[in-house]
């Protein structure tokens, strides 16, 4: 059954941002200032969706000295973030170090803070960025819960 037949509705954000390569600090602080401009109270359930490699953008020449473990840091700051505004953030992407390993991560964050899914980007691009010199392709699609409609976590060029 349709979404709408239910009497529920999903409002979706997508923040178009602008990225400083590098820069998490002022990525988080250009988020922080999107949301408090664009984001406003509902009933309705509300996911945001940024941009892929928010965090830092796609300075794939730094990913050593650049990358989040583990995604703790984008984590913490969204985490904050869906609290206090209330919302999910689904999609975008954060560059992640994992088992020595280093990816481009998706996160589902409810707004509770928690975080839900994970998701690594099974498709790089092997031309424009060589991300795939870079990044280690994820090996499953994920599916979670919003509202009460599944959805499915990717990662796409924004």
């Amino acid at each position: 059954m349709p979404l709408a037949d239910q009497g529920r509705n999903v409002r979706v954000g997508l923040a178009q941002i602008e990225i400083e390569l590098g820069n998490r600090a002022k990525n988080q602080n250009t988020v922080k200032k999107w949301m408090d401009a664009h984001c406003k109270s509902s009933d309705v359930t509300t996911a945001i969706t940024l941009p892929e490699l928010w965090d830092v953008g796609y300075a794939l020449d730094s990913v050593p000295e650049l990358a989040d473990p583990e995604g703790e840091i984008a984590h913490e700051f969204l985490s904050e973030m869906a609290k206090e505004y209330g919302v999910w953030f689904v999609g975008g992407s954060v560059m992640v170090s994992d088992g020595g390993k280093y990816f481009n991560r998706s996160q589902a964050i409810n707004p509770m803070g928690e975080l839900v899914a994970e998701y690594n980007k099974v498709h790089l691009v092997p031309f424009i960025t060589k991300e795939d010199d870079v990044f280690t392709p994820g090996t499953a699609l994920v599916y979670l819960t919003l509202a009460v409609q599944e959805r499915g976590v990717s990662s796409v060029m924004t």
